[in-house]
Parts: structure tokens; C-alpha cells; sequence
């Protein structure tokens, strides 16, 4: 593998391509690092997340090695790379240390400045990814008045506004700030549940970011001067066979509702909820979302290039293709579950049909997340804890294991009892049923 060579876009981009699967494969603390022939002390580590940073390595006046980050690649092409270093060197021959200059300044500025910066660094990432995918999609980003930020940032940046904006804490240097001021913060924020681990996890990655090797949180966390909050999950549950039967039968009701006042698509939602339970996806709008160029019939899959990790295949069920295939389409939406207000825009959710299932099977405290763990339970009785594994999409068996072989004990004794009960007849001397269990 060639890591020294004069840079351009087409070189690195050849070099990506060549070396893909091993940038893949790198661990979370590794990274390949790439150095220019043509500008001396120029380099680009490329990170397992896809990630590229220009990097500029010098000797400082004491003959010590030192790093200092010019920017992510594509957001600095080469040549503006190439003239930040000669800026750099310029300042390193006159004796200076940008990196040990960077730091003191950082020390200077206050926790609101960079968690300003944090956020402005987590949009540019955001619209570089959507950069790589679809043109369009950037110019809306960019464009100020269609600017659409990612939920994941908006979320944060609210928590931020609402609990720590009214505060002292963006006013503090940050190498001032202590960890009673942080404890303040928890304390306002830890009224509602869980609110108060994720002001936590916030300032913690803003603290991190900021270079300084100041970090009060993790102080604060440690000495506990903070506790967090354990968060009360519900137990995950599947559905028994006798309530599989009763959702059956009140799915069927459900298709010949007609339509109601308030514009609710009962047959729509019909096949939504019969597509969950053939294909265990993790969520309603994982579902909702499909589109219809996503799904191909012939080979019975579906490829979805928008998620967290990158381009997904699922193989979808022959009941899943079937339901797929008796959707009636609509005219300019995409979507196999179109939204009735928005012709552009998927179903939002289906949560009153849901609780109208619930209603006619004469059913309670059943929730619509345990479809996913009643497709991985059944799954398990069926098959082994790869195939499982495989069907719900993990990337490690060990996720299965937790997660599904504690059901299992469940499924376990249901089998058990049928197995004793048809023994039980047959000593009774009665005319035993078989059941099969399959």
C-alpha cells in the first residue's frame, strides 16, 4: 500500500476506492495516514467513519513532533490545504508553535463559543454527508431558507437552549469551569427523567471537543458529585399464539373499515401493520419510509441506501412481497404508505390503528415495538442464532443473544407444557392431540 504521493482529488479518490474494504475493517482508535510529495509535513488521516482530516506535522523550536488539524477534506480541497501548511511554516521557521498557540487560545474562550462551534462542526458534517448522496438535497441544505437540519442536531441544540443557555455556563472560560457549576446544570435539568444524562452527555462531548484537556464532567461523574439516572425500560415481550390469532382476526375487520372523518387510510394501515409483523423491521417508520424503488420483486429484496450504516440489503419474505404487491399506488409518491396530506411525504405513523387492532381483539399493554421481538422470538424457534441474527439485520450474534434468547425461555415453556400436557393424555389413556411445534 503506496501512502506517500503527491495529492489531488482523482489520486485520493483512487486510493479510497483501491483500499476501501481495509479502511472499513479498521478499528475505532486506528486510521491510515496519507502523506503529500509535493508539500512537506502535509497529511490526511482517513478514519474508519469515512471520515478525512488534513493534518499539518512539524518539528517545534525543542525538535518535538506536533500535529495541528487544517480541516475535513472536501470542505478544504488540496490547494487550499497546500497554502495553509506554507502559511504554517512560515510561522515555524520564525520559531513559533501554532498547535501550543491554538491551545492557549482555546483556553481563553467560553464554553458557549464552543458549544457554538460543536454545533456549526455537526451541521458541515451533516450536509456533507447528504453532499455525497444526493446533489439536490445540497442545495437545499445550504440554501438559508430551506435549511433542514437533522433531528439528532436540532434535538441536542433545543436541550442546549432550554437548560444550559439560562445558565452561567456558556459566560465561563472553560478552563474555569468547575464541577459544582456542572452539578448546578444537572440539577435544573434532572427534574424530567432521563433529560438530565443527556445535558450530561452533552457537555461531556462538548468539553471533549474543545481540545483544552479540560473536562469537568468526567470529574464530576467520577468524585460523584453526579448520579445519573437509571432509565426504566420496559421488559421486551412477544406476542403468544392466542393473541397472534385475536390480532389476525382484528386485522381483518380493520381492512374493511371505511374510510373516517378525520381522512384515516384503514386499508393503508392494514398492510402497514401486516408488513411489520412479516418483516420485523425495528420500527413503524422504517416501514412507512419504504419506497417503491427500493423493493425489488424479483429478487425479493430491498436495498435502502439512506441509513446509519451505509447502504442496508433486507430479503423480504414471500408474505412481505405479497403485501407489498397488494398496495394500490399513487400517482407521484414514491412511497408505498403515502401520507393523504402530503403527496411527496410518507404515512407519519399508524399508532390509532394500532390501538384500534388492540380495541377490536379486546386486547391490552400490547405495544407495537414487541412485533420486532415476537418476528426475532418465533425466528428463534425456527432457526438458528446466525440465521436470527442475519434476519434481524444485527451485526454481532452477541446482540441477538441478549436481546432474544431471554424470550426464548418463554417460547420454552410454552412448548415444554404442550409437550407434558399431550404425555399427561396419553397416560390418562385419552385421545391426545398432537400439536406440532415447528
Amino acid at each position: 500500500m503506496k501512502l506517500k504521493f503527491t495529492f489531488s482529488k482523482h489520486t485520493i479518490g483512487s486510493f479510497l476506492k483501491e483500499h476501501e474494504a481495509i479502511v472499513k475493517n479498521l478499528g475505532k482508535s486506528q486510521r491510515i495516514r496519507l502523506r503529500d510529495d509535493k508539500v512537506i509535513g502535509l497529511e490526511l488521516d482517513i478514519f474508519p467513519s469515512g471520515r478525512k482530516v488534513f493534518r499539518y506535522c512539524y518539528l517545534n523550536k525543542h525538535y518535538r513532533q506536533r500535529r495541528i488539524t487544517l480541516g475535513d477534506y472536501l470542505v478544504l480541497n488540496v490547494e487550499q490545504a497546500r497554502k495553509k501548511v506554507l502559511k504554517l511554516k512560515q510561522s515555524v521557521s520564525e520559531g513559533k508553535d501554532p498547535q501550543a498557540e491554538k491551545q492557549e487560545k482555546r483556553k481563553e474562550n467560553t464554553f458557549g463559543e464552543f458549544a457554538a462551534n460543536y454545533f456549526q462542526e455537526k451541521l458541515k458534517e451533516a450536509s456533507l454527508k447528504v453532499t455525497t448522496r444526493i446533489n439536490k438535497k445540497i442545495i437545499e441544505f445550504i440554501n438559508p431558507k430551506n435549511e433542514e437540519i437533522p433531528k439528532y442536531i436540532s434535538s441536542s441544540r433545543y436541550s442546549y437552549n432550554k437548560w444550559i443557555a439560562s445558565t452561567d455556563l456558556p459566560n465561563l472560560k472553560i478552563k474555569s469551569v468547575t464541577t459544582s457549576d456542572i452539578a448546578k446544570v444537572h440539577r435544573k435539568a434532572n427534574k424530567t427523567k432521563v433529560q438530565g444524562n443527556r445535558i450530561i452527555a452533552l457537555m461531556r462531548v462538548i468539553f471533549t471537543k474543545s481540545g483544552t484537556g479540560h473536562n469537568p464532567v468526567k470529574t464530576a461523574l467520577m468524585n460523584k458529585d453526579i448520579i445519573l439516572a437509571i432509565e426504566n425500560k420496559d421488559p421486551e415481550e412477544f406476542f403468544s399464539e392466542s393473541e397472534l390469532e385475536k390480532i389476525g382476526k382484528a386485522l381483518e375487520k380493520l381492512k374493511d373499515l371505511k374510510h373516517t372523518t378525520n381522512g384515516v387510510n384503514y386499508l393503508n394501515q392494514y398492510y402497514a401493520i401486516l408488513l411489520m409483523l412479516f418483516s420485523g423491521n425495528r420500527t413503524a417508520s422504517e416501514v412507512l419510509n419504504i419506497r417503491r424503488d427500493e423493493v425489488d420483486f424479483e429478487k425479493g429484496i430491498m436495498v435502502k441506501e439512506k441509513t446509519k450504516t451505509g447502504i442496508k440489503k433486507k430479503i423480504l419474505s414471500r408474505n412481505a412481497l405479497m403485501v407489498l404487491r397488494s398496495i394500490p399506488k399513487v400517482e407521484n409518491n414514491p412511497y408505498f404508505f403515502p401520507s393523504p396530506k402530503n403527496k411527496n411525504k410518507p404515512l407519519k405513523s399508524i399508532r390509532r390503528s394500532w390501538k384500534k387492532v388492540l380495541e377490536i381483539a379486546g386486547l391490552k399493554n400490547l405495544k407495537m415495538k414487541d412485533i420486532r421481538t415476537t418476528y426475532g422470538t418465533y425466528s428463534m424457534k425456527f432457526n438458528d442464532l446466525k440465521l436470527t441474527s442475519n434476519l434481524l439485520g444485527h451485526k454481532s450474534v452477541t446482540t441477538t443473544e441478549a436481546h432474544y434468547v431471554g424470550t426464548l425461555d418463554k417460547a420454552t415453556k410454552e412448548a415444554e407444557d404442550k409437550t407434558s400436557h399431550y404425555i399427561d393424555s396419553l397416560l390418562k389413556g385419552k385421545n391426545a392431540k398432537v400439536i406440532k411445534l415447528q
